[in-house]
């Protein structure tokens, strides 16, 4: 438990000095917390995992496969698995918010999974370039076979394409990129990352944007409003899930590096920290 006596805890605490710290295991459950001081969880908690493993490619590449989540099921809304309705509204929602974003020339999307949001930001017309990178080698082949598919039905052009594409890559080793983009996406992957090795990979991401660039990030609320709950459509107890955030947490991670975070409810009338994703858009 020496992690809560750390000094970045400290430091958060400094700055929100009404937080409740929640100690967790990797699989979300909470371990033990300190006494609450406002109903709205995701306003007054950080969680720490307190069991956390290393990150290991071969591993997680496995467990990105056999957990994987096929975002491209919003094509076929004619055959959703029965009791996935909601759920399947959920995931339209949120490709809808992420891509109403102000993306500028080129995009790197990295957890791409099937491709499916990088074929919806190559429909930007400010968008020159979107390179989607994913740990899974089948996901690159699915994601490419999408690209295909959606140009024959016409969701795009042959244009916009040529803008995309796909190619594997470990998160802890983005080097190799030479250039900058105008734009770093991390949807659903900072939950699969280990939180000894979180502040090396955020970095790997952050280091990849331009100097005005903007970060824009999507993971599951660890406490959405109740609703979520009962309903069952909350998304963060996935057994490929290492990490867990809130509102207050991943703003106080992220605050340091950017000048500007704006977090956005996914529906209207909701408050974003209560919401069943959290969505931000970082501002260099």
């Amino acid at each position: 438990m020496d992690l809560f006596k750390s000094n970045a805890i400290k430091n958060i605490l400094k700055r929100y000095p009404n937080t409740r710290l929640v100690g967790v295991y990797s699989n979300g459950k909470e371990i033990f917390s300190q006494k609450q001081t406002n109903k709205n969880k995701s306003e007054t908690t950080i969680p720490i995992v307190l069991d956390g493993k290393k990150w290991n490619l071969k591993k997680q590449e496995e467990s990105a496969e056999k957990y994987k989540d096929e975002i491209k099921r919003i094509f076929d809304l004619n055959n959703v698995e029965k009791g996935r309705e909601e759920s399947i509204k959920d995931d339209i929602a949120r490709v809808k918010l992420i891509t109403s974003f102000g993306y500028g020339a080129n995009v790197l999307e990295f957890g791409c999974s099937d491709g499916t949001v990088s074929l919806h930001i190559a429909k930007n017309l400010k968008v020159n370039r979107v390179i989607g990178v994913d740990v899974r080698k089948s996901a690159i082949k699915d994601a490419n076979n999408l690209l295909k598919q959606k140009v024959k039905d016409g969701f795009l052009t042959t244009s916009q394409a040529r803008k995309v594409s796909f190619m594997r890559g470990d998160i802890a080793k983005l080097s190799f990129f030479s250039k900058k983009f105008d734009n770093v996406c991390a949807f659903e992957v900072l939950e699969h990352i280990p939180l000894a090795q979180f502040n090396d990979v955020f970095l790997s991401l952050y280091n990849l944007l331009k100097p005005s660039g903007k970060m824009f990030i999507t993971l599951p609320n660890r406490y959405p409003n109740d609703k979520y709950e009962k309903l069952k459509r909350h998304r963060w107890p996935w057994p490929d899930h290492k990490n867990f955030f809130t509102e207050l947490s991943l703003k106080s991670l992220l605050e340091p590096y950017f000048k500007k975070v704006t977090f956005h409810p996914l529906y209207k009338g909701e408050k974003s920290s209560e919401s069943i994703y959290l969505t931000c858009v970082c501002e260099k």
